[in-house]
């Protein structure tokens, strides 16, 4: 059994979008997202009094960054035993892949366990109107074929660094589920 959640259900969303954008805060909305992250670290502090994991949502590119943030920070307390937290992380956009292989090597580092859900993601057409509107490059993978060879390069990336990851597979692609299936059978597990 696990939980999932979005952070936008106990955060406002303009809040994170002002704070990922590094606009100024007034005290109001710096002790409104105070109270968004101590809602998330109440729902992971259950989580892992109850030995059940939860997972956090990834979001918009525009919110993502304090999200990131806020799920690290609760996977480095609720994870040092066990995967308890887990980040989502979206493969269409072009810099998960090393967002990932920065969190396995910071982990490793700091000694706790990573608990990752790998989607591929689900805003594309909005964060392409976006990004074309506010005129910024886009943070999307150039087409499905490059967000395939990131998500099955992501999924290579956790089978290699098992030990500390634990994974949870988002896909309806059959040549991922079989490349998940090949190398969970090269690296022996049950």
């Amino acid at each position: 059994a696990f939980s999932a959640m979005k952070v936008t259900g106990i955060a406002d969303a303009e809040l994170l979008a002002k704070q990922d954008g590094g606009r100024e805060l007034s005290k109001e909305e710096k002790t409104s997202l105070v109270r968004g992250k101590a809602r998330l670290e109440a729902i992971c502090k259950v989580a892992a009094e109850l030995g059940q994991p939860v997972f956090v949502d990834a979001e918009e590119s525009w919110i993502q960054k304090t999200i990131d943030i806020w799920t690290e920070e609760m996977m480095e307390t609720y994870n040092q035993k066990k995967p308890i937290v887990y980040q989502t992380i979206q493969m269409y956009r072009h810099d998960r892949l090393g967002y990932f292989s920065n969190l396995i090597k910071i982990a490793t580092e700091r000694g706790y366990f990573i608990g990752i859900k790998i989607v591929r993601g689900a805003y594309i057409e909005k964060e392409n109107e976006r990004a074309n509107e506010l005129g910024y490059p886009t943070p999307m993978q150039p087409n499905k074929a490059a967000s395939d060879r990131e998500y099955n390069a992501a999924l290579r990336e956790s089978i290699l660094h098992i030990d500390r990851v634990a994974l949870c597979a988002g896909t309806h692609n059959e040549e991922s589920a079989a490349l998940l299936a090949v190398l969970i059978d090269e690296k022996g597990i049950p």
